[in-house]
């Protein structure tokens, strides 16, 4: 039974929303559906997998299905352009990447365990997501 618990999930989209790729914070708005965070505060359900449902030209489809990875463990998560310091505590952005500058009211999603790195904005990087809380 190797994998079971470890490979990731699915869910819907809300309604009129997509998600662009892979390593963006997704949380739930209380209707079994999903959207992007979009707001420092938000406390994520998880992180994507991949980008939402595309139809047969390529264009992401609202309301879609999407493959995320619940919070637990190291997950590579997609980054502001910031500079990463292992240790460094990560905090939610407004458009579902990650920051190492706490807004004052930001959710804290882990602590980055990389081994340093000046990502640029977008770059996916490892976060350890397990006792922040969410």
């Amino acid at each position: 039974m190797n994998g079971v618990g470890t490979g990731p999930i699915n869910g819907n989209m809300k309604a009129g929303t997509t998600c662009s790729g892979a390593g963006l914070l997704l949380k739930t708005d209380g209707t079994n559906t999903l959207n992007v965070v979009s707001a420092v505060g938000n406390t994520p359900l998880g992180v994507s997998f991949a980008h939402s449902h595309k139809d047969k030209d390529g264009a992401l489809v609202a309301g879609g299905r999407v493959s995320l990875h619940p919070s637990g463990g190291v997950l590579y998560i997609q980054s502001q352009a910031v500079t990463w310091v292992q240790g460094s505590t990560c905090y939610a952005h407004t458009d579902g990447t990650i920051t190492n500058v706490d807004g004052g009211s930001a959710t804290v999603i882990g602590v980055y365990v990389g081994q340093g790195e000046t990502a640029t904005a977008g770059a996916l990087v490892a976060v350890n997501t397990n006792n922040a809380g969410w």
